[in-house]
């Protein structure tokens, strides 16, 4: 996978890469990291490239409720968002609405049709893929069991904003009795002075997911299964 995002430093700055313990479902075999600099001087009050990240563990699926991606204040824009969701079951996790309100608005201008269709897929699909746009390069199956990872970026349709925006994405899940864990990346632009509005990020050694033991199929002892 490859990000383009320009990212302006107007007064310079550090690219850090680190490595830590292993984090489960989360391993990094290796990466491959290319980096340009261009100079852009002259330009007043560039926007600033962000992330903003946002954890939930444990997050019941009743009663339907929104995971916040961003909620953000300032002058900006909108551009890419990445989801993680740990689902303890095979059933469908992601038949919730994508939501965008842009400055105040009462009621959300986009009001999608729901997660899978927002990441560029339909009928629950378990099949990994990749777009310009939109991927999921994770799945673990069977069915929609594990972790599954999902990205959309906004090049041609990014969502400016001049006082605030708000991306919010519905829970709703077909099993009312499970409880599943999400994590979210937004990422946008902001004039400096802008926030994303989000919890602060965690300590490293607190965004290990625990790996999920594989899936145990119904069996019964004995039996000679025919048709």
């Amino acid at each position: 996978a490859w990000c383009r995002f320009p990212m302006p430093m107007p007064e310079g700055g550090t690219v850090r890469i680190e490595g830590g313990p292993p984090r489960g479902a989360l391993d990094v075999a290796h990466a491959r990291v290319e980096l340009s600099v261009a100079s852009k001087r002259g330009l007043a009050g560039p926007m600033l490239f962000r992330a903003g990240f946002h954890e939930r563990r444990d997050v019941a699926t009743r009663p339907f409720h929104d995971h916040l991606v961003l909620d953000a204040t300032g002058t900006g824009r909108f551009v890419a968002t990445m989801l993680l969701v740990k689902n303890p079951v095979k059933a469908w996790w992601g038949e919730g609405d994508e939501k965008f309100t842009v400055d105040g608005e009462a009621f959300p201008s986009t009001f999608g049709t729901g997660t899978e269709d927002y990441f560029g897929y339909a009928w629950c699909c378990p099949d990994r893929f990749a777009s310009p746009y939109h991927g999921q390069p994770q799945c673990d199956g069977p069915g929609n069991f594990g972790y599954t990872a999902n990205h959309r970026t906004h090049v041609l349709d990014a969502v400016p904003f001049h006082a605030n925006f708000r991306h919010d994405l519905e829970v709703w899940h077909w099993d009312p009795a499970v409880r599943m864990d999400y994590a979210s990346v937004a990422c946008w632009y902001g004039m400096p002075g802008a926030r994303s509005g989000l919890p602060p990020v965690p300590e490293p050694q607190a965004l290990a997911f625990a790996r999920i033991p594989d899936y145990r199929a119904f069996e019964v002892a004995g039996a000679i299964e025919a048709e």
